[in-house]
């Protein structure tokens, strides 16, 4: 093992992870609150997290894909973009 990272809130990683540009990307299952979050490559300290949806019973099961400087991410039924860089919508 290379290093280990403690995400924000208390979500877990259901699906597999996107790696790009230094940063690895991943969406926390939490129940009205799932997340997205990127870590830094070679250490793995957090580079941001956001929660992605607010709404009650959302939740997040799917894997995040990296295209073009752009986070991809489905959940509960919605799906969203953002910047791989600062996670602005």
């Amino acid at each position: 093992m290379v290093w280990q990272a403690h995400l924000p809130g208390s979500g877990v990683v259901n699906a597999t992870l996107a790696v790009d540009g230094g940063r690895v990307f991943g969406l926390t299952s939490q129940v009205g609150a799932p997340g997205a979050f990127a870590l830094n490559e070679a250490d793995g300290s957090l580079a941001w997290s956001t929660t992605i949806d607010d709404q009650e019973g959302s939740d997040a099961y799917a894997s995040p894909v990296v295209y073009q400087g752009y986070v991809f991410a489905g959940w509960s039924g919605s799906a969203t973009q953002a910047r791989a860089s600062t996670s602005s919508v």
